[in-house]
């Protein structure tokens, strides 16, 4: 790892002392504002890079750094500088402050959310009174969903699309089995059905949908972290769009606005259904309240409300189907090789559910040791480790440090979730630490998975349903095995925008 340092940097420096008069003096030689917190020497251009390429990912250098500096430093990822939140305490804080509510401008993220002239729209990068006013809009109308009895609710869909699942893993009994690729599937098909409503039957639009508009979202939040790097210099990509990636990024963003329009298009001549007897869908209830909005200040006026639209559904798909299909993927692997865990919950599963029944939302009231070790997991893994970066909106004191406007600031729920001082001993996966004496489920509100304050995820309450629908149907009908032919599963994990599992396989045997 070290040689592969020094190569990259020496790249670097040549690359620099050729395009220098490209570069400004605070570019090329970073330095810390007055208050700002501490952290390790940056150097000229690179800033901290070399430190971050020697221990080979984000979250390992921060956790290096936490001894020396705190929970609160700071770090130049090339001339970009970042200050790292690393405790519960400062993440928590950060979180209900106006001043840390922005979103980091990272080219690949804000092309992606770009509404075609050059504004971020959509829930996942906006700011300020459009961030508000869609989250407001878009975390109603999914409760709307969970809650309802109609055929169209969230629940119908996890159920068709689960069970349709477990019916194709039956015809692939005692083979070795990759399930990622299966589970990502079902995170992707609920998504399309409920948000746009192209059905699994329509096989050529289902395609041109992941191709145009899920795959490309979906390989920037796979892409690993250290690809990103040549996005905190922002002269290259002005200098090397190709290179960087810029103009792929923009190209495909244009071909996926252009898809949506003409699918939310398709809908609105058709009319919108107005009762929840008829197939009422995520775009329906959107188009609703476009036509419903009078005030032209509004994000959901007019053509602006179109294109928000499209946004926040691009966000959905892609944020959406990749956390719930890389957590699921987690659990079965944690499962997989915790066999007194998972012997627990099929226990769990018989007395409450049975095996001859599909389980219901009330069911999962009633299953604490399943839905602990869902908190586990997600603990345990901080699949979402820094989320998009936020940037300060404001010039801020934050904990005894003066934090500039403008920047950038990374959560780093790792840190928080493996912190010994709270959690005791957070590297042991127990289920159990969520549990009262009555055996009874305990929340934790220092699980920060799905992000906190105003920034928490809308789509928490729908991802953790999807989990336990799955988990719960899968061991009712499947018991689980190692894949003997190949190397035992290890718990190690690959930093990408999240923290996700190394490819495993494991054999599947009816129960």
């Amino acid at each position: 790892m070290m040689w592969i340092a020094i190569i990259f940097c020496a790249v670097l420096v040549i690359f620099v002392f050729r395009f220098l008069p490209f570069f400004t003096v605070a570019e090329t030689l970073p330095k810390r504002p007055t208050g700002f917190p501490p952290g390790p020497f940056p150097w000229p251009f690179l800033g901290n890079l070399p430190l971050i390429i020697y221990h080979g990912s984000l979250h390992k250098t921060f956790q290096s750094l936490i001894p020396k500096y705190g929970p609160i430093f700071s770090v130049f990822i090339g001339p970009t500088p970042a200050v790292v939140l690393n405790s519960i305490d400062t993440y928590k804080d950060a979180g209900k402050l106006d001043a840390f509510q922005g979103k980091a401008d990272i080219p690949p993220f804000t092309l992606w959310d770009d509404a075609g002239d050059g504004n971020v729209g959509g829930l996942a990068l906006s700011e300020g009174g459009v961030h508000a006013e869609q989250r407001k809009f878009v975390v109603k109308t999914l409760r709307q969903l969970t809650l309802s009895t109609s055929t169209v609710s969230i629940e119908n869909f996890f159920i068709e699309e689960i069970t349709s699942l477990i019916e194709h893993l039956r015809t692939v009994v005692g083979q070795p089995l990759d399930i990622r690729p299966h589970l990502a599937e079902v995170a992707e098909n609920l998504l399309r059905k409920y948000l746009v409503g192209i059905p699994n039957e329509d096989t050529d639009s289902v395609q041109k949908y992941k191709k145009v508009v899920l795959a490309p979202g979906n390989a920037m939040i796979t892409r690993p972290i250290s690809s990103f790097f040549v996005s905190f210099f922002p002269k290259l990509s002005q200098l090397f769009p190709r290179l960087s990636g810029y103009n792929l990024v923009r190209s495909e963003n244009e071909a996926s606005n252009q898809m949506l329009r003409q699918i939310i298009e398709n809908h609105r001549s058709v009319g919108i259904p107005i009762n929840e007897d008829c197939k009422r869908l995520f775009v329906h209830s959107y188009l609703d309240q476009i036509e419903r909005t009078t005030d032209d200040r509004s994000t959901f006026y007019g053509q602006m409300g179109l294109r928000n639209l499209a946004m926040v559904i691009k966000d959905l798909s892609a944020g959406g189907s990749e956390s719930v299909s890389e957590q699921t993927t987690w659990f079965v692997l944690y499962l997989l090789l915790h066999p007194n865990v998972r012997m627990k919950i099929v226990e769990e599963i018989e007395t409450i559910v049975g095996f001859s029944r599909v389980p219901t939302k009330d069911d999962f009231n009633s299953m604490h040791y399943t839905q602990a070790t869902l908190q586990e997991v997600v603990r345990i893994t901080s699949l979402v480790v820094f989320g998009l970066f936020n940037k300060t909106l404001a010039t801020t004191n934050f904990h005894g440090f003066v934090i500039p406007k403008g920047t950038m600031v990374i959560k780093n729920s790792h840190a928080c979730h493996h912190d010994k001082s709270y959690w005791g001993d957070p590297e042991n996966f127990r289920p159990e630490r969520f549990l009262d004496d009555q055996g009874k489920l305990r929340r934790d509100e220092n699980i920060f998975a799905f992000g906190s304050g105003r920034r928490v995820c809308v789509g928490e309450t729908q991802g953790r349903f999807a989990m336990l629908y799955f988990i719960t149907l899968f061991l009712q009908n499947f018991q689980l095995s190692v894949d003997s032919s190949k190397p035992a599963p290890t718990l190690e994990c690959v930093e990408t925008i999240g923290l996700t599992a190394k490819p495993f396989r494991l054999v599947l045997h009816h129960r």
